[in-house]
C-alpha cells in the first residue's frame, strides 16, 4: 500500500540548526544531497524524490538521474518513470545501469507501448547482460506476445466501486461475506498522509461496507475500531470466512515506504464484536509474511500466505495445515509451477482453484491475476486470466465471483482515483455482467487491399488522459474485434511496420443498447528509409527543438537534455568548433525583463554543457529576448500557451571551425517479430524427452505389486526440477529430488498395486509437475492385470 511520510522539519533540524528560516533555494547543495541520500537510505521514497529533484537541477550527473528514475519506478509513477529512464539509458553509453534498461522496457509495456518495449527487450536478450536480467526480459517479451493475441471478453464489466469505499490512497484485499458485507483495508483518507498530523488517520485499518438488495454501496464505509492493534503499525491485508465469524489479517511495521516486519493475527466474532487479536504461531519468523487466506487441501483446512524469506527471489506462496485457528503445522511451498523468480502474492482458494497475483509469469502488464487448478495431488493448468481482469498496469488481488457474490479486483488501472500520480494507488473494482454489449470492429487496409500484420491499441480517455490500452496484433488477418464500454471516450492507434500510423478519436456517450462500431483504417506506405546526411552550415541558426522553457523560468527541463547532449556530441566530434548558443522568449513581459530572462536561459544551457566538460570559451551565450518572434504572437496579440512556447526556444550556430558539418540521421529501431516467433527455443527452460512413446510394464497377477520405471532426458537449456509425479491411486511413484542438468537423464520408479484395479489391460497416465515451459508433462504406461 502507498504510505507517504513527509518529515521535512526533521530533515532540516538533523542537518544543522542554522538553516532555520532560510528559503529552500538558498540551502547549500551538499545539504540537499545529504537530505536526499538520508531519505533514500530510510526508504522514504517521496521525500527522496523531492530532494533528488533539487539535487539534479544543480548537478546533472547520471548517478542522480539514475536515483530519480529508480524512485519514480518504485512509487509506480510509470509515466514519469518512462521519461526519466529514457533519458538515463540514452546517456548510459557504457551500460552501467542494466537494471534501469530492464525497468525502461517494463514501464513501456505497462504504459501500453508494446512495440517499443519489445525492441528494448530484444536488445537486452541479444546483449551481454546477466542471466537474471535476460530471464526477466524473456518473460516480459513472452507476456507481450501472449497479450497481443488475447481478446477481452465482451460480457464482463470491471467497475470502480465508488467513493463510498475507494479513497485517493490505496485500498486492499476486498473480501465479500454472506449478507452483503464487504471487508477491506484502507487508510480512509483522500489526502497525502503526513506523519504527525493529528487531524488525519495515519494508520491503515480494516473497513467494512454494506451492499443493499440492488447490489449497491449506498453508505460510506466505516472502520472496525474494536480491533485493537496498537498505535505503531498497520493492518495490511484481511481475510474473512464466508459466514463473517472468523478473520485473519496481517499486522506490519513500516521502514519509510518499505515493510520492515509483519505478523498474522486471528480474531473471531460472536455477533457483538470482535475478540482480541491472537498471533498465529508456527509461521516463518525471518522475512515478511502477508496475504493470509484459508482453504481445504487433502481434507485438511490450511492457511495460505505469501512469504519472502526463502532467499530465492521475491514473495512466494506457501500453505500450512491449521492445527487450530492460531497454530499451523509444517509450512509447504505450493511449488515451482506457481512460484517464480518474481513475486507471487494474494492467494485466494475457491472451488479447487488457487487465484493469485504475480509479476514473475508472462503478463499483460505488471502484476497480473493467474489461476491454478488443484487436482487433489498437485497444481496444474496455471493460466493468465486474460484481458478485462488484467490490464497493462497492476492487478494485485482477485476474489472470484460465487453464489450471489460478485467478483472483486484491486488495480491501479484507468478509473482509479489517486492522491499523487495516476498510477500510484490501488482502487477496488467489481466484476459485473454487461447488459449492453458494445464492440469496435476494425479493418486495416492498404488502399483497398487487406493489410495483415497490423497492431491496434484502443486507449480509454478520462479527463484528457489516455489510460491503459487494449492492444492486439493480428499477423495473419486484417480484422480486429475490441469490446468497449458505454459512456466512454477512446483513442484508437493503428500501426504497422513500414506504414504511417493512424489515430482516431471516438466515444460511446449516449449508447443505451448493444451496438457495433465499425472502423476502416487505410494506412499509407512509408518511403523506403535511406541513410541521409544533414548538413549544418556556418552562421546558419539551428533550432534545438526540445529545448523549451516554462513561462518566466530559466531552468533546463528534462526534455531539453536530449538536444543538449546532441550538441555536446557535436562539440566533442569537432574540437575546434566555436558556437553561439542563443535563447529567445515570447512577447509576454517587458522588453528589458525578457532580454535578461533570455540571457539567463542561454547561460543555463551553456552551464549544462560546461559541466559536462566543454571549454566555456567555445560557447558564446546570447539572449535575444523577444526581438526574434517566429509567429504572429507579438506584443498585445492574444495567443495560446502552445503558440507562445514556440518562441521560448534555444538555437545554435557555428561561429568558428568547420564551415559545414555532416550529421547522419539515426536509423529508426524496429521490432523483430521473426526472432520472437522462436522465443520458446531461446528461453531458458528444461524440456523432458521420454525414452519411449509408451511404457509397457508387462503382466501382473492380482493381487500383487509390479515394479517398473520411466526413463527420460532433459533436452532443454536449464536444470530440470520435478515438483511431483502423480498417477492413479493404484500407483506409487518415486522421482529424482535433485535438479537434472541439461543433457542428463533421470528415472521415475513405479510401484503398481494390481489389487486396486479390475482384470484386463490397464493404461495409466503419469503427470510430471516441474519447471518446464508447460508446467505438466505427461506420459503413459500399460499393464495387463491377470
Amino acid at each position: 500500500m502507498i504510505y507517504i511520510r513527509i518529515g521535512l522539519l526533521f530533515i532540516f533540524l538533523s542537518i544543522t540548526t542554522w538553516l532555520t528560516g532560510q528559503p529552500l533555494k538558498e540551502i547549500p547543495f551538499r545539504f540537499k544531497l545529504e537530505a536526499a541520500d538520508s531519505a533514500y537510505i530510510k526508504n522514504d521514497y517521496y521525500n527522496a524524490l523531492e530532494w533528488y529533484n533539487q539535487v539534479y537541477r544543480e548537478d546533472r550527473q547520471d548517478k542522480y538521474l539514475h536515483k530519480l528514475a529508480e524512485l519514480y519506478f518504485k512509487v509506480r509513477d510509470y509515466k514519469r518513470a518512462e521519461r526519466w529512464l529514457d533519458r538515463l539509458i540514452q546517456r548510459d553509453k557504457e551500460n552501467k545501469y542494466p537494471v534501469a534498461r530492464l525497468q525502461y522496457a517494463q514501464v513501456l509495456k505497462m504504459n501500453g507501448k508494446y512495440d517499443e518495449s519489445a525492441i528494448q527487450l530484444q536488445e537486452l536478450l541479444s546483449g551481454s547482460y546477466s542471466d537474471s536480467v535476460q530471464h526477466i526480459a524473456q518473460v516480459e517479451l513472452d507476456g507481450i506476445n501472449m497479450a497481443e493475441g488475447l481478446v477481452r471478453p465482451s460480457n464482463i464489466a470491471v467497475v470502480n466501486v465508488g467513493t463510498r469505499i475507494n479513497t485517493r490512497n490505496s485500498e486492499a484485499t476486498p473480501i465479500p461475506v454472506a449478507g452483503g458485507d464487504l471487508y477491506y483495508v484502507s487508510f480512509g483518507e483522500n489526502k497525502v498522509i503526513y506523519t504527525g498530523d493529528e487531524d488525519m488517520n495515519s494508520q491503515a485499518k480494516i473497513f467494512t461496507a454494506k451492499m443493499n438488495s440492488k447490489g449497491e454501496f449506498t453508505r460510506k464505509a466505516t472502520p472496525l475500531d474494536d480491533i485493537d492493534t496498537g498505535s505503531e503499525g498497520h493492518i495490511g491485508n484481511v481475510f474473512v470466512s464466508p459466514d463473517g465469524r472468523s478473520m485473519y489479517f496481517t499486522y506490519f511495521l513500516l521502514d519509510g515506504n518499505k515493510l520492515s516486519n509483519s505478523e498474522i493475527y486471528h480474531v473471531t466474532s460472536s455477533g457483538r464484536g470482535w475478540s482480541s487479536p491472537k498471533k498465529v504461531n508456527g509461521l516463518p519468523e525471518l522475512g515478511i509474511v502477508k496475504n493470509p487466506s484459508t482453504g481445504t487441501l487433502l481434507g485438511q483446512k490450511v492457511l495460505f500466505f505469501a512469504y519472502n524469506g526463502t532467499g530465492e527471489g521475491g514473495f512466494d506462496i506457501f500453505y500450512a495445515p491449521l492445527v487450530s485457528d492460531t497454530q499451523v503445522g509444517e509450512v509447504v511451498p505450493v511449488g515451482s509451477a506457481i512460484n517464480t523468480r518474481g513475486d507471487e502474492i494474494s492467494p485466494i482458494f475457491s472451488s479447487n482453484t488457487l487465484y493469485f497475483s504475480s509479476n514473475g509469469h508472462p503478463s499483460i502488464g505488471g502484476y497480473d491475476i493467474y489461476s491454478a487448478l488443484w487436482t487433489g495431488e498437485s497444481w496444474t493448468r496455471i493460466e493468465n486470466m486474460g484481458k478485462g481482469i488484467n490490464s497493462t498496469l497492476d492487478e494485485t488481488f482477485y476474489f472470484p465471483s460465487g453464489d450471489q457474490i460478485n467478483g472483486y479486483l484491486v488495480s491501479n488501472r484507468e478509473g482509479t482515483r489517486s492522491v499523487l500520480s495516476s498510477t500510484c494507488c490501488d482502487d477496488i473494482f467489481q466484476l459485473e455482467d454487461k447488459t449492453i454489449i458494445i464492440r469496435l470492429l476494425a479493418t486495416v487496409l492498404d488502399g483497398e487491399e487487406p493489410l495483415n500484420g497490423a497492431s491496434i491499441s484502443v486507449f480509454p480517455v478520462e479527463q484528457n488522459e489516455w489510460g491503459s490500452p487494449d492492444v492486439q496484433y493480428n499477423e495473419n488477418d486484417n480484422e480486429f474485434v475490441f469490446p468497449i464500454d458505454a459512456d466512454k471516450a477512446y483513442q484508437v492507434m493503428v500501426t504497422r511496420e513500414g506504414y504511417q500510423s493512424d489515430t482516431v478519436a471516438f466515444n460511446t456517450v449516449g449508447v443505451v443498447e448493444s451496438k457495433d462500431f465499425r472502423g476502416t483504417f487505410r494506412l499509407k506506405k512509408l518511403p523506403e528509409e535511406k541513410e541521409e546526411v544533414e548538413v549544418i552550415a556556418i552562421n546558419e541558426p539551428i533550432r534545438l527543438n526540445n529545448i523549451y522553457y516554462d513561462f518566466d523560468d530559466d531552468k533546463i527541463k528534462i526534455e531539453a537534455e536530449e538536444d543538449l547532449d546532441y550538441l555536446y556530441d557535436l562539440l566533442t566530434d569537432f574540437p575546434n568548433m566555436v558556437i553561439e548558443l542563443s535563447s529567445h522568449t515570447d512577447s509576454r513581459g517587458s522588453d528589458p525583463y525578457n532580454l535578461d530572462l533570455s540571457q539567463r536561459r542561454a547561460d543555463s544551457a551553456k552551464d549544462y554543457l560546461v559541466k559536462r566538460g566543454v571549454n566555456p570559451d567555445r560557447i558564446i551565450s546570447v539572449g535575444y529576448g523577444e526581438t526574434k518572434i517566429l509567429n504572429h504572437c507579438t506584443n498585445g496579440v492574444k495567443c495560446s500557451d502552445e503558440e507562445h512556447q514556440l518562441n521560448r526556444r534555444t538555437e545554435f550556430k557555428i561561429l568558428e571551425g568547420p564551415t559545414t558539418i555532416p550529421v547522419k540521421r539515426e536509423t529508426r529501431k524496429t521490432r523483430d517479430r521473426t526472432r520472437e516467433s522462436g522465443s520458446q527455443q531461446t528461453s531458458a527452460y528444461p524440456v523432458i524427452e521420454f525414452s519411449q512413446t509408451e511404457y509397457d510394464l508387462g503382466k501382473v497377477k492380482k493381487p500383487a505389486i509390479k515394479s517398473g520405471q520411466i526413463e527420460f532426458k532433459n533436452v532443454g537449456n536449464a536444470p530440470l526440477e520435478i515438483e511431483v509425479a502423480s498417477g492413479c491411486d493404484c500407483t506409487t511413484l518415486d522421482w529424482p529430488r535433485s535438479a537434472i542438468a541439461p543433457g542428463e537423464s533421470g528415472t521415475i520408479q513405479i510401484q503398481y498395486d494390481s489389487s486396486k484395479r479390475e482384470k484386463g489391460l490397464q493404461e495409466v497416465t503419469v503427470d510430471i509437475l516441474s519447471n518446464t515451459k508447460e508446467a505438466v508433462t505427461s506420459t503413459t504406461f500399460k499393464i495387463l492385470v491377470e
